[in-house]
């Protein structure tokens, strides 16, 4: 999601954006790293047995979901940032008009 504000400055126009996910995939996101903290954090107490690789493995899962999440994201503003630059640099104000 991109938010903006246009703001004029001499013979400039300043723009200033705010770009986040969709609260629906901030849910999601946020609920498997929480699943998967918790069950790094619950299961290690109840069960001493566990083997350090699992707890390995559930760190490492956890650091791939984050870093999926980031970089996807990253992708995305990159080509809204190339795709917002060419209508602001283009000579037809249609695009803008809702």
């Amino acid at each position: 999601m991109i938010e903006g504000h246009f703001r004029p400055e001499s013979s400039e126009t300043i723009v200033t954006l705010n770009m986040r996910m969709i609260w629906p995939v901030m849910v999601f996101w946020g609920g498997m790293i929480l699943l998967m903290l918790w069950s790094l954090v619950a299961e290690a107490p109840r069960m001493p047995w566990i083997v350090h690789g699992n707890r390995t493995f559930l760190i490492k899962v956890t650091l791939f979901i984050y870093f999926m999440a980031s970089v996807g994201f990253a992708i995305e503003v990159r080509i809204a940032m190339k795709t917002l630059m060419r209508l602001l640099c283009s000579r037809d104000t249609r695009a803008f008009v809702r």
